[in-house]
């Protein structure tokens, strides 16, 4: 089939309208689960039952850009891992959500329940009410015709004020500045830290700013709750950025790309690197450190999204 042929089906995974842009394996888009992967045997697996969960999972990384591809070796996993989510995690992920769709403080979001509640792990409109409600009653949000919008107090939860300990949420990336590493930074660590985290990614490149450079380097450090600092290419600056963080009491993750092992300093080899080949092995080892050694990490999108 020509992957620009698109045929009217059922999805897979919650029986509505969808469209096959693809087959053998079959690429499904749903406006309800997003786009993702399937194959034959997942597709014979689930029996044309609904799985909300799946939905979920579907949903959230074909949102963040990168689809899944459903097997019958992953499937369930998938499904267990949505299925996992506290419902304090999905309402605090709503209130995220209502501030990620905000431009400024003040506006709106149109959420539609009926569509949105694979978003939060919901299994159906009425739950993504329930946490609305909530939300409202405890003056972190407020509805209205127009949509719904955080409350002051909703801001301060999100973007709690800085303390000692940094910023609650911010991560400092201390890397080489080399082009080879671009998509390493996107694709790996960016990914991992927001997407699969729900963390902010700070880049010192990617900053507009007219401070002296390492000035700023150190106002950012000071910002930052935790720093993944990558040694490929040994640059002298990562060396002194990590060597600050751990300084301040910040949690340090490092990683490295493996062919470039071999040259790590003395001093630092014995510290815990993360060794990576490709960029998704890069982004699958970061999000599971991550999540396993920094408070507040987000635990409702799957590590691999490959």
């Amino acid at each position: 089939m020509a992957e620009s042929a698109r045929f009217q089906i059922r999805c897979s995974l919650c029986s509505r309208d969808a469209s096959l842009k693809r087959s053998d394996p079959a690429l499904i888009a749903c406006e309800l689960c997003g786009e993702f992967w399937i194959t034959a045997g997942v597709i014979s697996a689930l029996g044309g039952e609904s799985h909300p969960y799946l939905s979920a999972a579907t949903r959230k990384a074909s949102e963040s850009g990168h689809p899944l591809f459903l097997k019958n070796e992953n499937w369930q996993r998938y499904e267990a891992e949505q299925r996992s989510i506290r419902v304090s995690e999905k309402w605090d992920h709503l209130l995220r959500l209502i501030a990620e769709h905000t431009e400024t403080p003040g506006c709106f979001w149109k959420i539609r329940p009926t569509i949105d509640y694979p978003l939060i792990a919901a299994v159906n409109a009425t739950e993504v009410q329930y946490y609305l409600d909530y939300l409202a009653k405890t003056r972190l949000m407020e509805q209205q015709e127009n949509g719904v919008r955080l409350t002051v107090f909703g801001w301060e939860r999100v973007q709690p004020p800085p303390t000692a300990a940094g910023i609650p949420g911010r991560c400092f990336v201390a890397m080489a500045f080399r082009p080879t590493l671009d998509i390493a930074f996107r694709d790996g660590i960016k990914a991992a830290v927001e997407s699969d985290c729900g963390f902010t990614a700070i880049r010192m490149l990617d900053l507009e700013h007219n401070d002296k450079i390492c000035d700023r380097i150190i106002v950012e450090l000071r910002k930052a709750q935790f720093v993944v600092a990558d040694f490929t290419f040994q640059r002298g600056g990562v060396y002194f950025e990590a060597g600050f963080a751990a300084a301040l009491g910040r949690p340090v993750i490092w990683t490295c790309k493996a062919c470039h092992f071999h040259r790590l300093h003395f001093d630092t080899r014995q510290y815990n690197h993360i060794k990576w080949d490709g960029v998704e092995d890069l982004r699958s080892q970061l999000a599971a450190r991550i999540r396993g050694t920094i408070p507040g990490a987000r635990l409702d999108a799957p590590v691999n999204v490959s």
